[in-house]
């Protein structure tokens, strides 16, 4: 969610195998920087380098589809929601 009064992480769903998560951002959705934004609280929210985050699908959308390069304990062992 662009345009966010605060920068936080949430954990909505982890019962698939995929676990879907809301990011909230302070970035406008203006030239990458809300994406870039993203990015950089994923990492921040994961403890792992923004180099490992990626934006697979929906540069242009709300929904996005990331990869998280790190080891999949690293999701359950966060507190959610993880605020940075």
């Amino acid at each position: 969610k662009p345009g966010s009064r605060r920068v936080s992480v949430s954990l909505l769903d982890s019962e698939q195998s995929i676990p879907v998560l809301e990011v909230k951002v302070r970035a406008k959705p203006e030239a990458g920087a809300a994406n870039a934004a993203v990015i950089v609280a994923v990492a921040k929210a994961f403890g792992i380098p923004r180099s490992c985050v990626t934006i697979r699908r929906g540069h242009t959308s709300r929904i996005k589809h990331l990869r998280v390069a790190a080891d999949p304990e690293v999701i359950r062992r966060l507190p959610w929601p993880a605020t940075t």
